[in-house]
């Protein structure tokens, strides 16, 4: 993070233990993922607790419109990187709401 500001920089955990697969109902993804986003929060703020409290840590697995509103109002989820789900317009319609 060498010359950047750390309470503006945005990181973006991409785990594959959080990767949803057909098996795993949403819930799990969303709780195992904010498990991992609170871990890393956590760190930070062993580090800097404003800094903690200022960054922003997007979710970097697979967002769809059917798991964005879930995996959103998770505390230490502040949003998510958004691939090939941009691409249905319905798709990421849901997402861009479930943000909002």
């Amino acid at each position: 993070m060498r010359n950047t500001r750390a309470d503006s920089t945005f990181a973006s955990p991409d785990n594959v233990h959080v990767r949803r697969n057909d098996r795993r109902p949403t819930g799990a993804l969303s709780d195992q993922a904010q498990e991992v986003h609170a871990f890393i929060r956590g760190k930070l703020a062993g580090l800097d607790q404003t800094v903690a409290d200022k960054v922003q840590i997007l979710y970097g697995g697979s967002v769809k419109g059917s798991n964005a509103a879930e995996l959103f109002t998770m505390q230490d989820i502040d949003g998510g990187l958004i691939g090939g789900a941009s691409l249905d317009a319905d798709d990421f319609l849901a997402i861009c709401k479930a943000g909002s």
